[in-house]
């Protein structure tokens, strides 16, 4: 990385964790236009953009942000040839036009297609994972899914109760839920060691329980465990909407359907507002709504 943009990140007051990467993703770019980002045209901001083949508008208003940023930076520092900082032509709908739609189309899942596809699975944590995923019980590093036990579940109500949040949930989740909690043992399904089994570590009412191995005996349920947990069951199914991020987005799109069906007089937009609380907030409804539309009719 050159030193203009060092120098940059190094004047940040409040620094973030996707400069240096974010910058990297340039660099094949700036040597094949011989010049840096924050001299790029509109054209070919928008080409480099639609280069990185991404499904996801978050990914890109992100880098776009971060771009953007750096080059006001340059701009106050007098080192823009022609003074202007053409992020600020990049609307909102021009970054929608940058998505990969192909791709993202390809990861949006029914709950009838999850279903079929979790049933192939040995494991109810596993199962519980995915499902968790798709029905919005997940939180900022899988806090939510990590932190939840099975007395969190209102039969009643049908509601989760976890870290100030109420999420809904279906009958299906908490059977996985409760097979979870019951089971003691995990079957490796990773294409390396088949058929392991390990003995997982948790009371009657932990459903994410820690599997015990030689290479693995902290006691603490980090992160990485759900990401190993999802990236087995893709290797195993072969589906590529069975990600973490995929399955939560077809959850979304389920929810809406479900609330319109429920209450056919509402808007797209307000139903999408709906699914926040649980799914979390979107960089720009009308901009979801465009990407997903042909899924929410």
């Amino acid at each position: 990385m050159d030193e203009k943009k060092l120098e940059y990140i190094d004047s940040l007051t409040v620094k973030g964790t996707n400069e240096v990467a974010f910058f990297r993703k340039a660099e094949d770019n700036e040597k094949v236009l011989s010049k840096d980002l924050s001299e790029w045209n509109a054209k070919e901001i928008i080409d480099f953009y639609k280069s990185l083949c991404s499904p996801s508008l978050d990914f890109i208003y992100n880098i776009h942000i971060v771009y953007k940023k750096y080059t006001n930076w340059c701009l106050y520092k007098n080192l823009l040839t022609d003074n202007i900082n053409h992020y600020d032509e990049i609307t909102m709908d021009i970054l929608m036009q940058c998505v990969n739609k192909s791709i993202a189309d390809q990861r949006i899942i029914s709950r009838e297609n999850v279903l079929k596809e979790l049933s192939k699975l040995e494991n109810p944590r596993d199962q519980f994972i995915c499902l968790a995923c798709f029905e919005g019980l997940i939180g900022i590093g899988f806090k939510d899914m990590i932190d939840v036990r099975l007395s969190d579940f209102d039969l009643k109500s049908h509601i989760v109760h976890i870290n100030g949040k109420v999420i809904p949930f279906t009958d299906k989740l908490y059977q996985y839920a409760k097979q979870a909690a019951e089971t003691q043992v995990y079957t490796n399904s990773n294409s390396g060691n088949p058929n392991r089994q390990y003995i997982m570590v948790g009371d009657s009412d932990q459903i994410i329980k820690k599997v015990v191995s030689r290479e693995n005996s902290d006691p603490i349920i980090k992160p990485q465990v759900i990401y190993d947990a999802i990236k087995a069951v893709q290797d195993k199914t072969g589906n590529p909407a069975l990600t973490s991020k995929a399955l939560k987005e077809s959850g979304r799109i389920d929810m809406i359907k479900n609330i319109r069906k429920e209450n056919p007089s509402l808007s797209l937009t307000e139903a999408l507002k709906q699914t926040l609380a649980v799914y979390g907030n979107l960089v720009s409804l009308q901009s979801y709504i465009n990407k997903y539309n042909d899924f929410l009719k």
